[in-house]
């Protein structure tokens, strides 16, 4: 099972590095995205906090 699953991960990650040669907006757009949720969850934490005081 193990070795199934290292092989799996492997072909995956050969998958998105072609998806991320093919189209590299794809690669900027997921950037974005997981930049603007970081951004919106450090916000979130920073400013519950100050509710409670």
């Amino acid at each position: 099972m193990e070795r199934a699953k290292s092989t799996c991960n492997k072909d995956n990650n050969k998958n998105v590095e072609q998806m991320f040669e093919r189209d590299p907006r794809i690669g900027i757009f997921e950037l974005v995205h997981h930049a603007t949720w970081a951004l919106f969850i450090i916000v979130t934490l920073l400013f519950l906090p100050q509710q409670h005081q």
